[in-house]
């Protein structure tokens, strides 16, 4: 194969499609962890949202250690099936199973159960990053294309939030329903070990299928000689990657995006049946009007980035997810309450509003992660290394704070307004909702600035990526041809520094 052919084929249609596959088991397992799992284990196993939010917290905590472990062994890793996917293969089948594990919670007290779930919620997370991070890492690899890169992660969000928007609607549809004893299905606890099964299934499917969609492209993928990396050296590497502004602006401003995206999507089914007062089956169109989001969000974003700065489009659609999501619970606070079952067009007016949301927020997700590619050349220039998967590794983190400090505020939340196990939509009392919106809607706003704060500053224009990888290409001439297919030396790399535009 030709250096020419070789450059096609990592950037063909295949290649994309079997890349962004596997993020179908991402989607199915944020579905879950985000939008299910607070609900089950606060409303339906009865344990308290303090300790819940607390297991999940703490397993966020491990991953902010565990993540750039992954990354940087990826990073090194030597083998004949290449760096990254080892890792992805050995994660396939270990994820269903423990996925399956996390919604059989043993007869224990609260206590136990709250250690049950941090032992399984780390060892799931553990698994998918040893999935996610090389996969993630793989992007960088496969296309130095300002747009194309863009491209690539959009297929990535778009099938991840279709398996999303397919486990809802069938858990809604299909699995938790209602029966004589249980009048909310979602509340029904029947359900959930039928969910838990098809979706572990579905995640490992996924997964497995991807790895063999990519097998055949492993002789083109960059090859490292091999390393030992030292506890002292990994410390020194890991220091290194963290005093690189643009990774250190993108972390921020994504930590803040994906823990606004966690508390909302850890929200919205408590929301939805305790708020607005929906069933089942009402619940499940919020599955279906979110693929017509995310529709929405793939079809415009590449061309957004035609026209306009990455960072503009991401703080374009940031802002707008703020004021279009928060209007309801903003006028909860003076007093409205709906009342869908005298006036169903709210429910119309409200899917309206999801459909908006879900094509604004996975936007803004697709380009930060999009900016986050482009400082892999940036990184490159100024420390002389090809380290994706360390800089993935906190791209992983930031999407796991999505079903980590998102939930553990959810919990905190929950607990301030007073919501107990097993409450009846029918007859809660009114204070309990207006407690939680005290407390929702100035954290989202909060988070909502912080994001936009972080993202203002990202200094990497179009032309500086352009620049910077003309210059990668230059002191290393092997990679020219195949553009990301050879490894480049420290000592050649070096030489230049990487440039990037002042923040504006």
């Amino acid at each position: 194969m030709t250096a020419t052919d070789a450059t096609r084929e990592l950037g063909s249609f295949r290649a994309k499609f079997f890349l962004a596959f596997g993020s179908i088991g991402w989607g199915v397992k944020d579905a879950g962890i985000t939008g299910l799992l607070l609900l089950f284990y606060t409303q339906v196993v009865g344990v308290s949202p303090q300790l819940v939010s607390l297991a999940i917290g703490i397993a966020l905590v491990f991953d902010a250690v565990i993540d750039p472990i992954i990354g940087i062994a990826s990073d090194n890793w030597t083998s004949r099936w290449g760096r990254r996917l080892p890792f992805m293969y050995a994660a396939g089948i270990p994820v269903g199973l423990l996925y399956f594990i996390l919604w059989q919670p043993p007869h224990w007290s609260n206590t136990g159960l709250f250690f049950y779930l941090l032992v399984v919620a780390i060892a799931v997370r553990v698994f998918i990053a040893m999935f996610e991070i090389p996969s993630s890492a793989l992007v960088p690899e496969l296309t130095t294309d300002y747009n194309k890169r863009t491209d690539f992660l959009n297929w990535r969000w778009f099938l991840g939030i279709l398996g999303a928007g397919f486990i809802w609607i069938t858990a809604f549809l299909f699995l938790l329903v209602p029966d004589k004893t249980h009048p909310v299905g979602q509340l029904n606890p029947a359900g959930y070990p039928k969910y838990a099964l098809l979706a572990s299934v579905v995640m490992t499917f996924s997964i497995l299928v991807s790895c063999l969609g990519l097998h055949r492209y492993i002789p083109q993928l960059i090859k490292t000689e091999p390393r030992y990396v030292s506890v002292s050296q990994f410390a020194r590497e890991v220091w290194e990657t963290l005093k690189i502004r643009p990774f250190r602006i993108l972390v921020a401003s994504g930590l803040f995006h994906g823990t606004i995206l966690g508390l909302n999507g850890a929200m919205a089914p408590i929301l939805l049946t305790y708020f607005w007062k929906l069933n089942n089956r009402q619940i499940a169109l919020f599955g279906l009007v979110g693929g017509v989001g995310v529709l929405v969000a793939f079809l415009v974003v590449v061309p957004l980035t035609r026209y306009f700065e990455k960072k503009i489009a991401a703080i374009a659609c940031s802002i707008t997810v703020f004021f279009v999501g928060s209007w309801p619970y903003a006028l909860a606070l003076f007093g409205w309450t709906p009342d869908i079952a005298h006036h169903p067009a709210l429910l119309y007016v409200l899917l309206g509003v999801f459909v908006a949301f879900g094509a604004l927020a996975p936007a803004a997700a697709v380009l930060g992660s999009s900016m986050m590619a482009d400082v892999v050349e940036y990184a490159a220039l100024q420390t002389g290394r090809r380290t994706e998967g360390t800089f993935f590794a906190a791209h992983s983190l930031i999407n796991k704070s999505v079903s980590g400090l998102g939930i553990f505020l959810s919990g905190q939340i929950l607990g301030f307004a007073g919501l107990h196990a097993h409450a009846n939509p029918a007859t809660l009392d009114p204070h309990v909702i207006y407690r939680l919106f005290i407390a929702l809607v100035p954290i989202g706003l909060l988070l909502h600035l912080g994001a936009f704060l972080a993202f203002i500053r990202y200094p990497i224009t179009r032309k500086d990526h352009e620049t910077n990888v003309l210059r990668l290409n230059a002191l290393a001439p092997s990679r020219v041809a195949t553009m990301d297919n050879a490894p480049s030396a420290k000592s050649d790399i070096g030489t230049a520094r990487p440039v990037a535009s002042p923040a504006e």
